[in-house]
């Protein structure tokens, strides 16, 4: 009963990280390493999560054709696509309105 009470708090917690990933992401034109989104999400939530749950996040977003991995060492950026740019708007106004 616990674990089953636990589950959608859980992926309310992933829709956030992945709405705060698109967030960082969406001003960044070159894009930017799990790394450098990982010191950004510890500037801005208190280092809750460590880099392999960003990159499950940023590996989330790539198959739903939100993010895109590029180049060497990888970058993670935005997709250039409609879905993208919407997401990105919506969490630019759900996490702007915390400020």
């Amino acid at each position: 009963m616990i674990a089953a009470a636990r589950k959608p708090q859980l992926r309310y917690q992933q829709v956030g990280r992945l709405f705060l990933l698109i967030d960082l992401l969406s001003p960044l034109r070159h894009g930017a390493s799990v790394a450098d989104l990982h010191r950004d999400a510890c500037d801005l939530s208190g280092c809750e999560w460590t880099t392999r749950t960003i990159t499950r996040d940023l590996a989330a977003l790539e198959t739903l054709g939100i993010a895109t991995q590029t180049g060497r060492p990888a970058k993670w950026r935005l997709a250039a696509s409609r879905r993208a740019a919407t997401l990105a708007s919506i969490a630019e106004t759900q996490l702007g309105d915390d400020d």
